[in-house]
C-alpha cells in the first residue's frame, strides 16, 4: 500500500528529532509527560535486543479502536544507574481516526524482565497504553493495550508486534508477467529512525528491459520503511529526470519484497507496472 506520510505537529516538528530528543523536549514544552516508573518492577534486562523497526496488529475487546495496526520504531535505552532501563518509541497509527488526523504516537515507558511498559503523550486528551511481554528471541511482542480519554475511551484489546529485520542488501526480480523487465536493487537501512516512525533507505538500482532508463539513485526523503511497508524511490538516468516508485511489503526477515506497484514518472516510459517479487541475495 501507499503510505500517507502528513506528519504531525505535536507541540513541534517530530521530523526535526530523534525519538529521545523528541521526548526530552515535549517534557520540557508543556505537553504531558507521563514517564512510568514502577519501583516493585523485576530486575530490568539488557538494553538492545528488542530495538528497531516493529509492527502491531491490533485485536480490539471492548470498544472501537481508531487503528487496525501500529507500525515504527522502538527504542531501548541503556541501563540507568539505578537500575532502571528506560524506553521510547515513536509509532505510526494506521489508519489513524479518533486521533485528529494525527498518525504519529510518541510513547515512553519502562523495560523490565517481563514486560515492556509505553504511555503515549496525549493527543488533545487521549492516551494510549500498552503493556506487551517479549518471546525468547526478541522478536515477537504480546499483550493489552487501553486508550484513555478522546473518542475512543475505553477501548481495550491486544496487540501482537513483529520485530523486523533491516531491509539491507542487494534484491532481484522480474516484473510480474514480464520477465524481461527486471529490477536489482542495493539497499541500506538506517541503524536509527528517523523521528517521524520510519527509517530511511538509502541505496541504487539497476533496471533491464525498461527503455527510458537502466540506471536509479534512491531519493532517501521518500525512500524508508515502517514496520512490514516500504517505499522506494529512485531518480533515473533518464533524460528528463524520471523517478521510479517501489511500495509494497517485506516478510519479517527482510529477505522477500512483495512490490505490489511500480509507479513511473514523466517521460516516455510514465505509468505503472504491476509489481514484482524482489528475493534477497544470498552468498
Amino acid at each position: 500500500m501507499t503510505l500517507q506520510r502528513n506528519l504531525p505537529r505535536m507541540c513541534l516538528n517530530t521530523a526535526r528529532y530523534s525519538s529521545l530528543t523528541l521526548l526530552l523536549v515535549l517534557a520540557t514544552t508543556g505537553c504531558s509527560n507521563i514517564f512510568y516508573r514502577n519501583s516493585d518492577a523485576p530486575t530490568p534486562t539488557s538494553a538492545g535486543p528488542l530495538t528497531g523497526n516493529w509492527q502491531f496488529d491490533v485485536t480490539t475487546t471492548q470498544g472501537t479502536a481508531p487503528f487496525n495496526q501500529l507500525t515504527g520504531a522502538i527504542d531501548i535505552l541503556p541501563q540507568a544507574a539505578d537500575g532502571t532501563t528506560s524506553a521510547t518509541a515513536l509509532l505510526l497509527a494506521q489508519p489513524d481516526s479518533c486521533f485528529n488526523g494525527i498518525p504519529l504516537l510518541p510513547l515512553q515507558g519502562t523495560l523490565t524482565t517481563a514486560n515492556l511498559t509505553l504511555f503515549s503523550f496525549s493527543d488533545t486528551g487521549q492516551y494510549l497504553t500498552m503493556q506487551v511481554s517479549p518471546d525468547a528471541t526478541n522478536t515477537h511482542l504480546q499483550g493489552p493495550f487501553k486508550i484513555t480519554g478522546g473518542c475512543a475511551d475505553g477501548t481495550t484489546g491486544t496487540l501482537a508486534g513483529t520485530k523486523y529485520a533491516a531491509l539491507t542488501g542487494t534484491y532481484a526480480g522480474p516484473v510480474t508477467g514480464n520477465g524481461n523487465e527486471t529490477l536489482n536493487l542495493n539497499l541500506t537501512q538506517a541503524s536509527a529512525d528517523q523521528g517521524d516512525g520510519t527509517f530511511r533507505v538509502s541505496g541504487s538500482a539497476t533496471f533491464a528491459g525498461i527503455a527510458c532508463f537502466n540506471k536509479g539513485t534512491s531519493n532517501t526523503t521518500t525512500t524508508y520503511v515502517t514496520g512490514s511497508d516500504f517505499q522506494l524511490t529512485f531518480t533515473t538516468n533518464d533524460p528528463t529526470g524520471a523517478q521510479i516508485t517501489l511500495t509494497g511489503t517485506m516478510d519479517p526477515t527482510a529477505a522477500t519484497l512483495t512490490v505490489t506497484q511500480i509507479a513511473i514518472s514523466s517521460g516516455a516510459c510514465a505509468g505503472t507496472l504491476p509489481g514484482a517479487q524482489l528475493l534477497l541475495a544470498t552468498s
